[in-house]
């Protein structure tokens, strides 16, 4: 649950200032979280099509994950800085998405522990013969923390998931204790390679391989995760609709359906 208020700017498309403020509760398998945010920033355009964003981010966080019960508090200034470009908006043939992102928070500014935390996203997209489209994805996350037991679940990199890999459940990836629970990492990289054959006027198949994981903090890696799945997509009136089918390459039985709505980019 969350609203926003924005006050446009000279350039109302592309600049304003916004206030957003929420209430989050997220329950996966790998932990429970409660969160109160709020978020003062301003966004605007830069040279060559760079949309830049500068806000301020207030949360407050109940958590429990690897059996642990947690309450943090972080006040993390940061910088985004992201550009899409594309020849349709809702199916695109060819284009590219960009995003990158910054974060601090600080002791001394009432954050629970010291961190700076980076992540890169990007996805490109291309047409090929035969009407087929080739769709490349990657995400780059690292960060330095001074206590990472102290960090909310929103600020430790996961990997899994319909938008990173499937074959396996949302942020179920990572590091793990002891006790083989995970508890994310302080490094995330993954990467995927998609081949889609359009066939008739709204239908395509699609084959796919992601892999990647996440890395380092307090826990003990789990080496890189790769999965391979077949998919159907079709094009209907409100975005590209689609189901893939993954297989998680280190278990030979299991099978996962995802689900997902909306445009590639």
């Amino acid at each position: 649950m969350s609203a926003e208020y924005r006050v446009p700017r000279a350039r109302p498309r592309t600049e304003w200032l916004s206030l957003q403020a929420g209430l989050r509760r997220e329950s996966v398998d790998t932990f429970d979280t409660l969160e109160a945010q709020a978020t003062l920033a301003e966004t605007r355009e830069r040279p060559f099509g760079f949309i830049e964003t500068r806000f301020i981010e207030f949360s407050q966080q109940n958590f429990d994950i690897a059996g642990v019960d947690e309450t943090a508090f972080f006040l993390t200034p940061g910088l985004r800085y992201a550009k899409t470009s594309l020849d349709d908006p809702l199916y695109p043939t060819r284009g590219y998405r960009l995003r990158a992102e910054t974060r601090v928070g600080a002791e001394t500014l009432a954050s629970d522990t010291d961190v700076l935390r980076t992540i890169l996203s990007g996805v490109y997209l291309t047409s090929l013969p035969w009407r087929d489209r080739l769709v490349l994805r990657t995400d780059l996350g690292a960060m330095w923390v001074q206590d990472f037991a102290r960090l909310p679940p929103g600020l430790r990199f996961f990997a899994g998931g319909d938008a990173s890999i499937r074959g396996y459940g949302f942020q179920e990836l990572g590091p793990v204790d002891a006790n083989g629970n995970v508890v994310g990492g302080r490094y995330l990289g993954v990467a995927s390679v998609e081949y889609e054959h359009v066939f008739g006027d709204r239908w395509s198949l699609a084959g796919f391989s992601d892999a990647g994981n996440a890395f380092g903090g307090i826990g003990r890696d789990t080496g890189i995760k790769t999965s391979i799945g077949v998919g159907v997509r079709w094009r209907s009136p409100i975005g590209p609709i689609r189901a893939d089918l993954a297989h998680p390459l280190d278990d030979a039985t299991q099978v996962r359906l995802h689900l997902r709505v909306g445009p590639d980019l």
